[in-house]
């Protein structure tokens, strides 16, 4: 609103993101409402001094940010490009069970005697496979014999590199899935082959696509760069690895700000992991000289209480935080 107000940026050049879409119809109507109340205040502002003639009285609803879910933009992105990269524009996105009944078809069809050698049920098989297949596109991994290496290095050492062995059970199945890899890396990829045949996409691949398009067309990269002057992320502590690259790559440093608490990250599931916030200014590549980082401490949504509560966990819980975050303040007047 500030930049509205003050550095000429349309409310169109906005983009905001967050996880879900109540948060996202929430943060458009405040935009919204801000706005509309810039622009009633117009003779007030040129009193100041500022000019915000590019408020236009009546734009009909359309000059206003564009607000979405990670996921949402991501699956714009790829829904307009999608037969740059060999896919169907109209690809719906399937449901776990379909696709661990697409993998299943694919690790049936396996003749390789290799996966024998490991014992590994044929769940274990699909959900490996399921897993590595996802991990690859996270992780924009095109190299296969750098995976194949990495798989043989395990099966002849008996112990992931860097660790010490863990003589637990759990770690005993870890380790043998790992030692498969050279075996489920084709099975992943042809799970990935047999859904672009079938014309589907997990909820997963819908932000790597996304990421390949504009890695791969950059005037596809320089439109979404005309159209948007402002990016807004929020709940940055639960991006994943390949949500920050797409929107490093993306829009650089130039024009990102990024909100959140690494103490509040909860998708380490989906590959979410706080310590995002503590290497922003890395990933997006800002100078050293223009690194900011401000602390955002009232919380006006939580009673005393709360906050009280959520701090004695946070002072006695075991893993290190990466980024060392002041704690929450109630705000004045807050409820206990």
């Amino acid at each position: 609103l500030w930049l509205v107000a003050t550095q000429g940026i349309r409310p169109e050049e906005v983009l905001g993101l967050t996880f879900t879409r109540k948060a996202a119809r929430e943060l458009a109507e405040r935009f919204r409402r801000r706005i509309t109340l810039l622009r009633s205040r117009r003779a007030e502002f040129a009193a100041l001094g500022v000019n915000i003639d590019h408020l236009a009285d009546d734009d009909h609803g359309f000059a206003t940010p564009t607000v979405s879910t990670y996921n949402a933009f991501a699956s714009e992105i790829f829904a307009e490009h999608a037969a740059r990269i060999g896919w169907d524009s109209d690809s719906p996105v399937i449901t776990e069970a379909t696709a661990y009944a697409i993998a299943r078809e694919v690790v049936t069809a396996c003749t390789d005697p290799r996966l024998g050698e490991y014992d590994l049920s044929l769940d274990a098989v699909i959900d490996a496979v399921i897993r590595l297949a996802a991990e690859l596109g996270e992780f924009d991994v095109t190299n296969d014999d750098d995976v194949i290496t990495y798989a043989r290095v395990v099966a002849e050492r008996g112990e992931l590199p860097g660790k010490s062995t863990l003589d637990t059970e759990k770690f005993r199945a870890k380790l043998k899935v790992v030692g498969a890899l050279e075996v489920l890396l084709p099975l992943a990829r042809g799970f990935v082959l047999e859904k672009q045949h079938r014309g589907v996409v997990e909820f997963s691949d819908q932000v790597t696509f996304a990421r390949r398009i504009i890695q791969q067309f950059p005037s596809v990269a320089q439109s979404y760069r005309d159209r948007f002057k402002v990016v807004i992320l929020d709940e940055y502590q639960d991006t994943s690895f390949s949500q920050t690259s797409l929107f490093s790559e993306l829009f650089g440093p130039e024009r990102v700000t990024a909100v959140g608490d690494p103490n509040q990250s909860i998708y380490g599931w989906r590959g979410a992991s706080p310590a995002n916030v503590a290497s922003f200014h890395d990933d997006f590549h800002v100078a050293e000289g223009e690194r900011t980082h401000r602390p955002l401490v009232t919380s006006w949504r939580n009673g005393t209480a709360i906050l009280a509560a959520a701090n004695v966990i946070l002072d006695n819980r075991t893993e290190q935080n990466p980024l060392d975050v002041d704690r929450l303040n109630s705000f004045p007047g807050a409820s206990r």
